[in-house]
């Protein structure tokens, strides 16, 4: 009989890489109208060998070798076209005005199963193209079969302007340019067999990893760990098998080698860690640098609660063995260790039967035993729905990780969960947070706050009624968001000497929130809402507007419907280090950063996106250019972003969309337009391409922390 490999090269043929590192042929076939490089075609394929040249004045040539044959051109290949056709059939009608840009370097390579997918990657002073290719069979005799369509990628391959920034610290221009010239200028290199990967390395001041995954994906990840690179090379040594070298900033040679755990087929790199069961809550204990994770996992239930005087009992049903059970969750409460991000044995604590889990944070309390006076504790709050028959009652716990003595052969055992507190309360416990030291607990329709005392106790001191359902609180400073399932936000304050809790300001519309945040623009503060339809509802307070009622009601200030439902928000500060800014008086601009937070959220389909305070003559700028790009460009399904972003209720509202906020997916396209393109559109805005995509490039870099 035949063998396997036989009987694949029956069934699939034998087919040659387009690029190889064989030796060339010195007699090669003489070749007239190309075939696709990568088809398929009767019996073997013989390589072909390919010299791409770019000329100072931006043409793409490519010719055969060895005769150097001319099968290709395109003009003006700088420009970033969407699509590179043949040109040379074409009368040249020369460049006229337009400013040509030079390319720094170019690489042409086939990445993928045996190469198979040719790629060109231009590398310019400013931008990175990437170019595929695929088989074009309506060509003239004697050329190239074959086009290149360019790769949309998110990343901004810009400088700050060396102009722009003498001018505004009053700096000579030709001092400026010397200092640019330190920083280490970007270059390409092709790896293979990097951890299982291939693809791409560009080096310089924002390094960059581009993967070939092996669904056929390009993936481009940056390396932020170690500043600029200046070289790399791929590397295999027994003691760091399939790694790299490369060179920092500081001259120095790192041996290294990608985490064989990660995946970085995705658009960040992911780890995937089993935990067999469904997780709810993630939370991070600083003091002992552990995580607490709250889990459920599906229980058979043979049992039905039932009241007897105050208490509440669990009767066992007897059932045949044809009877199907039902099933329902059971929480629970255990550590995780960042080191190996593994669970610890033994930690884990069971929550009772029929007890929910509804919210769980790490929440610094006031605490003698501490230096700072705040301690961490992972404090839980649960309920009891038993049904309509039985009262809903909660559980609020405290907990602290402490340090003991670790088991035998188990390292890891050394963090265990110690109780605190741990009664019951009269309502579900629906929301927790801290303010100035204190445990604010939402509780059935009431919101108190509650002082631990001698670390084993807690004691009411102020509470305040709520609406119907509170799920989400947010604190900055004495000031609590508190936003309700049916009746919108509220905004409260705590005062710390008299121990009171009042009602500052609240929005007066039925709004079906979903979470809600605090957003930091300095000496700005807003109050971001989603709720029920896909919406980010921004709210002010400004007591002395005339729609706020004295002060009464929020501002509706802005709105935007993303698409998807936000059940999650964490603000962390804009991202101040550039690898390309050295001198300190060039950091001093970014000082205006340091207060200023950008919004991260998750949705329910696993998406995460952010939202950024800008300043109002950026927001004017992006605006006009939102609005230009909305009718300039081909949308999918002829679908119009602006319909797609407008506000959706319910119900009509006594008021008018606010819109104010911006679409960055719909923006950041014009950083991948053709310089064409670019200049038509900033010339409509009366503006120019450098003060756009500086804008763009700004955003891209405060924003970009993983």
């Amino acid at each position: 009989g035949l063998s396997v490999d036989d009987e694949d090269e029956l069934l699939y043929g034998d087919a040659e890489p387009v690029f190889t590192t064989e030796p060339l042929d010195p007699e090669p076939p003489p070749q007239t109208n190309t075939p696709d490089p990568g088809g398929d075609v009767e019996g073997l394929m013989t390589p072909t060998y390919w010299c791409c040249v770019c000329t100072r004045g931006g043409q793409l040539l490519i010719y055969t070798l060895p005769d150097l044959t001319h099968v290709f051109t395109v003009e003006n290949f700088s420009n970033g076209g969407r699509v590179l056709v043949n040109e040379m059939t074409e009368v040249d009608s020369g460049s006229g005005d337009q400013v040509v840009r030079p390319v720094r370097e170019l690489l042409v390579c086939g990445l993928g199963v045996d190469n198979s997918r040719p790629y060109v990657i231009a590398l310019l002073d400013e931008e990175l193209f990437i170019y595929e290719t695929f088989p074009f069979s309506q060509c003239d005799p004697g050329t190239l079969a074959v086009r290149f369509k360019k790769f949309q990628h998110d990343v901004v391959f810009r400088e700050r302007r060396i102009t722009k920034t003498a001018k505004k610290f009053g700096k000579d221009k030709n001092k400026v340019e010397e200092e640019q010239c330190q920083f280490p200028k970007p270059s390409l290199t092709l790896f293979t067999d990097v951890s299982t990967y291939s693809g791409v390395f560009i080096s310089g001041t924002h390094p960059l990893w581009i993967f070939m995954t092996i669904r056929g994906c390009l993936r481009i990840h940056h390396m932020w760990i170690d500043g600029p690179v200046l070289s790399f090379s791929s590397f295999h040594n027994v003691n760091c098998p399939h790694g790299f070298l490369y060179f920092n900033n500081k001259c120095e040679l790192r041996i290294a080698a990608l985490p064989p755990h990660m995946n970085y087929d995705s658009y960040w790199p992911v780890r995937k860690i089993p935990i067999r069961c469904t997780p709810h809550f993630i939370s991070y204990h600083l003091e002992s640098k552990t995580y607490s994770l709250v889990t459920s996992a599906k229980e058979t239930m043979t049992k039905i609660p039932k009241m007897v005087g105050d208490e509440r009992e669990y009767e066992t049903i007897e059932r045949g063995e044809r009877f199907v059970s039902p099933t329902l969750k059971r929480f629970s409460l255990q550590l995780i260790t960042p080191t190996t991000w593994e669970i610890i044995p033994n930690s884990k604590i069971e929550m009772n039967e029929f007890e929910h889990v509804t919210c769980m944070k790490t929440i610094h309390l006031k605490s003698e035993g501490s230096v700072s006076g705040l301690h961490g504790y992972v404090v839980l709050g649960t309920t009891h729905p038993c049904g309509e028959e039985l009262p809903c009652r909660g559980r609020i716990l405290i907990y602290n990780v402490i340090e003991v003595v670790p088991e035998p052969g188990q390292p890891l055992t050394k963090n265990k969960y110690k109780v605190i507190y741990d009664k019951d309360q009269k309502g579900a416990v629906t929301a927790l947070a801290e303010v100035s030291g204190y445990l604010v607990a939402a509780i059935g329709q009431k919101i108190f706050i509650y002082s631990m005392v001698r670390e084993k106790d807690l004691i009411g001191v102020a509470f305040i009624d709520s609406t119907i359902y509170v799920h989400s609180i947010a604190v900055v400073k004495s000031f609590i968001l508190a936003s309700d399932v049916f009746k919108s936000s509220a905004l409260l304050r705590f005062d710390e000497t008299n121990k009171t809790l009042h009602l500052v300001s609240r929005d007066c519309h039925a709004l079906e929130t979903y979470s809600s945040t605090f957003m930091v623009d300095n000496n700005q503060l807003g109050f971001l809402v989603s709720d029920s339809e896909k919406n980010l509802i921004m709210f002010t307070y400004q007591p002395e507007a005339r729609e706020s009622h004295g002060g009464t009601r929020l501002i509706w200030r802005a709105d935007f419907n993303c698409g998807y439902l936000v059940n999650t928000f964490f603000s962390i500060r804009c991202k101040i280090y550039d690898p390309g800014l050295r001198d300190q008086e060039i950091r001093n601009q970014q000082q205006i950063l340091e207060k200023r937070q950008v919004t991260f959220f998750g949705t329910l389909d696993g998406g995460i996106a952010f939202v950024l305070p800008v300043t109002e003559k950026i927001y004017r700028r992006l605006l006009m250019l939102q609005n230009i790009l909305t009718a300039y460009l081909n949308h999918h399904a002829g679908l119009n972003p602006r319909a797609c972003r407008q506000l959706r209720v319910k119900r009509k509202l006594l008021l008018n969309p606010q819109h104010n906020i911006l679409d960055g997916e719909l923006i950041f396209k014009y950083a991948h337009l053709s310089l064409g393109e670019r200049n038509e559109i900033a010339r409509k805005l009366g503006t120019n391409v450098d003060q756009l995509l500086d804008d763009i490039t700004e955003i891209e870099r405060t924003t970009h922390h993983f």
